[in-house]
C-alpha cells in the first residue's frame, strides 16, 4: 500500500495546502475567510473582535483572519485589540532574564510565550527547549546564529584554520565568528533599527500570527523573552507601531555585572563557547551595552522621550530588592500588585547569584599562575573604560570583591599561607591598576 505524502496528509487533517503560500491567491482566501467570519466582522468593520474562543485551532483561524483584515481595505486592528502593551525582556545570556520573565508571566494580566491548549502538542516540548523565547518562534527576522545550525562544524573549521602558518586571523569567515551565544552582538549587520527594511505591515503581520499561537490573548500584556532582543529593540518597537498613532511596545532591559554573566556563559553553553576566555565574553557584553547605550539615546530618548516605554534594571538591584523591583515593574505596566507572587518572587531571588561566579574568578587570579594574572591584566586595560561608560560597574573593584568574599568574615578559618598570597594578590592587582589609573590621569 502507497504511503500517502505530507501534502495529502495535511489535507486529510484539514489544513489546507494554502496556509504554507504566500501568493495572491493565499490572500485571496485569507480575504474571503476574513469577510466571512463572524467573528473577524468586528475587526473589519472596527468593532472590538472577541476571543474567547476555546478551541486553539479557532484562535488560530481568527488570527490568521485578523492578519489578513487589511485585504478588507481596512486599518489592522489586531495590536489595539488584544493588547494594551507588548512587553519585551532584553537582556543577553545569563542575566536573568529568564527569572523575571517566568515571574512576569505567572501574573493573570500577562501572557508568556508557551504550549496553549488545544495547540500542537508536538511543539510543546520544542518551547520548553528553547525557553519560551520569540526569536526562535518566528520567521521574520534573522535568528543571528543563535539557534546553532551546523555551529560546531564552522567552530572546529576555523579553529583548524588559526593553526595554518602565516594566515591573517581575518581571512576566513569562520576563523572569527560572530553568531550566536556570546558573539552575536559582535556582527555589524545584527542591529536591526527603524530604519530596517524588514519594517513592513506584512512582517508585522507575520509576526504577530506566529507568536499568537503561544500567547493567552485574552491578557492584556503580551510579554517576549529573548536575549537578542538588545541588538534589534528600535526594530521590534517600530513593527509593532506599524498602523498606529503609536507603539503599545515596551520593553525592559537587564543589565549584570560582565564577569558573573561570562562564568555563567562558560558554565552553561559549554563546548559552544570553548574558545572564548573571559575577555572574549567582556568584549561581547560591551558591545551589546553600547548597542543598548546608543538605541536608548537616538531612538527611545529622542523619539519616546515622554512615553516612559522603557526601564533598564540591574540584576543586582533585583537580587538586593526583589519585592521592590517586581512592584515597579507592576505599576509601570498598569497592572495590580499581586501579594502572591511578590512573596514568592522575593523567596526564590538568592542574593549570592554573583558571589558564586566571583569566587570562581578570584581563586582563578590567586591560584592560576601568571597567564590568568596577565589576561586579567589585559581584560582590564582594555575594557575597564567601555564598561564604565554603559553601566555602574567598576572593574578596578574585583580586588576589592575577591578580598571579602575570599576573606571576609572567614578570614580565621583561611591558613595563614592562602591568607598571605591572597593579600599579595589583591595588593598586586591594587597597584596595577592605580598605575594605570594615573597613566590615564596624565
Amino acid at each position: 500500500m502507497m504511503m500517502p505524502t505530507r501534502g495529502q496528509r495535511k489535507r486529510r487533517r484539514g489544513v489546507p495546502r494554502l496556509l504554507n503560500k504566500s501568493s495572491r491567491w493565499h490572500r485571496i482566501w485569507l480575504a474571503l475567510w476574513c469577510s466571512s467570519s463572524s467573528r473577524l466582522s468586528g475587526c473589519c468593520s472596527g468593532r472590538t473582535p472577541t476571543w474567547s474562543s476555546t478551541s486553539r485551532q479557532q484562535a488560530r483561524r481568527t488570527t490568521l483572519g485578523t492578519r489578513y483584515c487589511s485585504s478588507c481595505k481596512v486599518t489592522p486592528c489586531f495590536i489595539s485589540q488584544v493588547s494594551t502593551c507588548f512587553g519585551a525582556r532584553i537582556g543577553l545570556h545569563r542575566s536573568g532574564t529568564t527569572l523575571l520573565a517566568e515571574t512576569l508571566s505567572k501574573h493573570p494580566g500577562i501572557a508568556g510565550l508557551k504550549h496553549q491548549p488545544g495547540a500542537d502538542a508536538r511543539k510543546a516540548a520544542w518551547i520548553n527547549k528553547v525557553m519560551g523565547e520569540g526569536i526562535f518562534l518566528q520567521t521574520v527576522y534573522p535568528k543571528f546564529g543563535l539557534d546553532h545550525n551546523k555551529f560546531l562544524l564552522r567552530k572546529w573549521a576555523g579553529q583548524l584554520a588559526k593553526k595554518i602558518p602565516f594566515l591573517p586571523e581575518d581571512a576566513l569567515p569562520f576563523m572569527r565568528l560572530r553568531e550566536g551565544v556570546g558573539r552575536f552582538a559582535l556582527h555589524p549587520n545584527h542591529h536591526l533599527d527603524d530604519s530596517s527594511s524588514l519594517i513592513v505591515p506584512e512582517a508585522q503581520e507575520h509576526l504577530f500570527n506566529e507568536w499568537a499561537l503561544f500567547w493567552n490573548l485574552s491578557r492584556p500584556v503580551l510579554l517576549e523573552k529573548s536575549p537578542s532582543n538588545i541588538v534589534i529593540s528600535p526594530f521590534l518597537h517600530r513593527l509593532w507601531g506599524l498602523g498606529l498613532s503609536a507603539s503599545p511596545a515596551r520593553f525592559i532591559f537587564v543589565r549584570r555585572h560582565p564577569i558573573p554573566v561570562a562564568l555563567a556563559t562558560q558554565r552553561r553553553a559549554g563546548a559552544i563557547v570553548s574558545d572564548l576566555d573571559v575577555g572574549d565574553l567582556v568584549e561581547h557584553w560591551v558591545a551589546a551595552e553600547e548597542r543598548r547605550s546608543k538605541d536608548i539615546e537616538s531612538y527611545f530618548d529622542f523619539y519616546e522621550k515622554d512615553r516612559d516605554v522603557y526601564r533598564v534594571l540591574d540584576f543586582e538591584d533585583m537580587l538586593q530588592e526583589p519585592r521592590k523591583v517586581l512592584a515597579e515593574l507592576f505599576r509601570w505596566l498598569k497592572l495590580q500588585e499581586s501579594e502572591e507572587l511578590l512573596s514568592t518572587f522575593e523567596k526564590e531571588v538568592r542574593p549570592d547569584q554573583n558571589t558564586q561566579y566571583f569566587k570562581v574568578y578570584c581563586n582563578r587570579l590567586v591560584h592560576g599562575g601568571p597567564a590568568v594574572v596577565e589576561a586579567h591584566h589585559r581584560m582590564v586595560v582594555r575594557w575597564r573604560s567601555k564598561v564604565l561608560a554603559v553601566s555602574r560597574y567598576d572593574l578596578f573593584n574585583i580586588p576589592k570583591i575577591c578580598r571579602e568574599l575570599l576573606l571576609g568574615p572567614t578570614e580565621d578559618a583561611v591558613n595563614s599561607s592562602e591568607k598571605q598570597l591572597i593579600q599579595k594578590t589583591m595588593s598586586e592587582e591594587e597597584t596595577f591598576d592605580a598605575e594605570l589609573a594615573s597613566k590615564k590621569e596624565i
